[in-house]
This record gives structure tokens, sequence and C-alpha cells, in this order.
């Protein structure tokens, strides 16, 4: 089953031009994780978490960090940053939903212990400060100050959409709760990744205020994509169960949407299917039948536009226009 939420088009041409201009670089910040958490007790288990990830993230810090006119081998710190709080937050959150795989390996509390878990995830919140410090062999004090009160930030923001998360009531959940975890959820880290290396190579406070306005949309229009694999998606193909928003009535725009615009029909067929467990594919089919997922695609359309024209504030370049065909590829992969 799949559903296309975005239909703008991106040439796949472009794409392998993005994963091979910058194939080294990812392979370089991959290797320096790996060979830096080799030497920790515990490296060996979080290895394979950095071996299986797609480095989405460690990709935006290095293409906008080009767009600006620096270069991907001065900012590899910064992205073993991003991708240091990326992994922890994956086990904080795997602990949370009590997850069992993530990136097709068994996760860290069900191999060994809840408490174990939270630690390691801890470890690697501040290791990763600790590596971005390091920035400071390459950039000014000032600079490295700036872009690690920045992270701060956005690491604040994303904790912040996580308890809105956890402190939603299926009752009370609406669109603008939901957009609301979405941006500090998915969107800081997208923001961070996106501005970090502007920050240290001294962009303009128009270039950064660009940069974190497409990827605070990006992550929005990315979290809407990612609700809607974990309804529609394969557990297979995802490398992690799917349907999880479902079970544990976490707030997701589609369902948000048929409590919103369905029949009272309608709302008292998802009510059954609330009491029998939650089908995913009797929801799914509910969903289609009310033309949800063509709403939920105008939304994740919107923010995706508005990433797209924050990027028109920058020099025009190639590395802005393969920022544009990330941001497609990335919310229609």
């Amino acid at each position: 089953m799949k559903i296309v939420l975005n239909k703008l088009n991106f040439d796949p041409k472009e794409v392998e031009e993005i994963l091979s201009r910058y194939a080294t670089d990812l392979q370089n910040c991959r290797n320096s994780l790996t060979n830096r958490l080799k030497t920790d007790p515990f490296g060996a288990v979080v290895v394979k978490y950095f071996e299986g990830g797609k480095m989405f993230r460690p990709l935006l810090v290095f293409i906008t960090t080009s767009a600006l006119g620096g270069r991907p081998t001065e900012v590899i710190e910064v992205a073993e940053a991003i991708e240091m709080l990326h992994v922890a937050s994956l086990i904080h959150d795997d602990i949370i939903d009590d997850a069992a795989i993530r990136r097709r390996t068994t996760t860290l509390h069900t191999q060994f212990n809840i408490n174990t878990a939270i630690v390691i995830g801890d470890y690697l919140l501040f290791s990763a400060f600790n590596v971005l410090n390091s920035t400071q062999a390459v950039f000014t004090a000032d600079k490295v100050l700036a872009a690690s009160n920045a992270l701060s930030n956005y690491a604040k923001l994303c904790c912040r959409g996580q308890l809105e998360e956890l402190l939603c009531e299926p009752e009370t959940d609406s669109e603008e709760n939901y957009l609301s975890i979405a941006r500090n959820k998915t969107g800081s880290p997208f923001a961070a990744a996106a501005t970090l290396g502007g920050i240290l190579l001294g962009g303009t406070d128009l270039e950064i205020s660009a940069l974190q306005s497409y990827g605070f949309n990006l992550g929005i229009a990315y979290q809407i994509y990612d609700d809607m694999l974990d309804l529609t998606g394969d557990s297979q193909i995802l490398g992690k169960p799917v349907s999880n928003s479902l079970m544990l009535e976490r707030p997701i725009l589609p369902l948000i949407y048929l409590q919103k615009y369905g029949s009272q029909s309608v709302r008292k067929e998802y009510r059954r299917l609330q009491q029998a467990g939650y089908p995913r594919l009797q929801v799914v089919a509910l969903l289609e039948q009310q033309g949800i997922f063509e709403q939920v695609s105008k939304v994740q359309e919107k923010y995706l536009a508005a990433a797209l024209t924050a990027l028109n504030s920058l020099n025009a370049s190639r590395e802005v226009d393969l920022l544009r065909t990330l941001a497609l590829f990335a919310t229609a992969r």
C-alpha cells in the first residue's frame, strides 16, 4: 500500500547527483562517528545505529554549508553532532514507545534494559556538544559558542515537542497541536542541521533566517509524510514496526481530520475500530473513502512550498537547487 502525498516532481538524476557529490563526506562522517564510539565500553552496540541510518541530517549540514560557500570537510564534526543528537532522540523515543526494532536491529532497551538505554542516550546527547566544540580547530571561538547556543535551543525545542506529544489527550487533539509538535520535535533538528554550518561560517542574518525557515518547514512536511508511512508503509522496507501512532493513540493529522471532518456515521465507525484494536487496513480504507489523504496532502504541500520559498533568499547556486531537490525527495521518498 502506498499513499503519495507530495505531488511535486523532482529529477531523479539530481538525487543521484546529491548522493554522488556528497557520498565521500557522508562516509567520512559515518566512519568518524563509528571510530569515535568504538573506544567506548558500549560502542559496539551503539555503532549499529550509525551504520544503518540514512544520514539525512548530516547531508543537510553539508549541502547548506556548501550553499554558503563553505566546504563539507570543515563541518564533519557538526554533521557528527547532529547525527548523535538524532540517534539519542531515537533511543529515548524507542523507550517511550516500547519499540522493539529500530533500523532493522533490536532496540537498546530491549537488548539491555531501560536504565542502560537512557544513560546511553544521555551520553550521546552530551557527546554531541563535545564534538561540536571541537570545531574550534577550524572556526573562531565566538562562532563555535554561537553554534553551540543555537544547538541547545533547537534541542530544547525538540524536547518540548516530545512533551507536547506525550501530554496530548486523544479527545483534545487538534491540527494546531499536531503542527506545533511536528515543528518542535522534527522541525527543530532539521533547522539545526540547516543552520549550524552557516552560523560557523558567519552567514548573514538573512541567510541564517532563510535556512532556519527551510529546516522548520521541511521538518513539518517530513513529519506529515512519516506519519503517513506509519499508517500505510511496509515494516520490512522501513526497518521498524508500523501502526505505532494508532496503537499509542498519538495525534496524527489524518486521524485528527477524520474526527473533525468525518460524518457522524464515519466517526461512529472509527470509534468501533478503536475498540477493535485499530485494524490498520480498515482505518486506512476509512481514510481513503473520506478523502482524508487528499486534505492532508494539501497541508504537506503548503509547508513544503514554504521551505522551497525560503531558499529564494539565498544567492542562486547549484547547491541551492540541490536543497530544493532534497526537500522534494525527502517528502516523497
